[in-house]
């Protein structure tokens, strides 16, 4: 705005300069005239600088911010692949060890990696103090499932989970068409629930080949306190956690699972049709 004033008194000055030597010209005797536009040339001449001097100032404040832009993005993304590299080359290098592992050997690790797929997905969470469990249906086979938040990771949180899931609740139908339904996450921000300190949350299914182990979920005290891209990182870790699931289990164990799960699926889908 200030530029376009300084010009607007510029082309004001300088016609008012000409109008001035041009009556200069027709009456020599004129002194006033020819002070006046004296005046008005060397008004023109500081108007011209500060025009220029403003447009100089206005081009360096424009590059110096799209640096300052292009250093913060180079930042953030030396930020992104440290911390991916931090968390997500180190679990696929455990899931790879232990699908090189017998069966029984698989087991036996099996508890080690959900806790190391939990605490790496806490790191990559851009928050000071997240909260984040594995919700793991305790008997696959089971008529009616029942989740617990087991293991857990926490940083700088005085609050723990205390729910459970139970798939005989009504209450808890949404939870259970997540884990068995949905593909990707569930993003939820300013969130008010009573009795509860976080104020945003994320969960993600951990489900491989039909088969629904659980849910990989997390929170924050910030109602704006998780991003899509926490959203994306954590469907990423609760993938990796199926897959490691699925490798615990025996060929007869994920038959019977499938077969339920199938026949959870034809229940709900006739319950709905009545």
């Amino acid at each position: 705005m200030t530029i376009v004033i300084v010009r607007i008194l510029i082309a004001v000055v300088g016609v008012t300069s000409g109008l001035l030597a041009y009556f200069a010209i027709l009456d020599s005797t004129a002194v006033g005239l020819k002070l006046g536009t004296g005046i008005g040339g060397g008004v023109l001449a500081v108007l011209t600088f500060i025009s220029w001097f403003c447009d100089d100032a206005a081009k360096r404040i424009k590059e110096t911010a799209a640096k300052t832009l292009e250093e913060e993005l180079s930042a953030e993304r030396i930020r992104i692949a440290t911390a991916t590299n931090g968390a997500f080359l180190p679990t696929l290098n455990s899931l790879q060890q232990l699908a090189t592992m017998d069966l029984p050997d698989r087991r036996s690790e099996l508890s080690g990696f959900r806790q190391e797929v939990i605490d790496r997905a806490s790191d990559l969470l851009q928050n000071d103090a997240p909260r984040i469990a594995y919700f793991r249906v305790e008997n696959l086979l089971a008529p009616s499932r029942v989740m617990r938040p087991k293991p857990v990771s926490q940083k700088n949180r005085t609050d723990e989970f205390t729910t459970l899931f139970d798939e005989s609740n009504p209450d808890h139908a949404e939870v259970w068409s997540l884990i068995d339904e949905l593909d990707s996450a569930v993003l939820r921000t300013d969130v008010d629930l009573p009795g509860r300190d976080y104020r945003c949350f994320v969960s993600a299914p951990v489900r491989a080949g039909g088969m629904a182990f659980g849910m990989l979920t997390a929170n924050t005290l910030e109602a704006e306190g998780l991003s899509r891209e926490d959203r994306d990182n954590i469907v990423v870790m609760a993938r990796m956690l199926a897959a490691a699931e699925g490798l615990s289990l025996s060929t007869t164990e994920r038959r019977s699972i499938l077969q339920v799960s199938e026949s959870r699926s034809t229940m709900k889908e006739e319950g709905g049709a009545a």
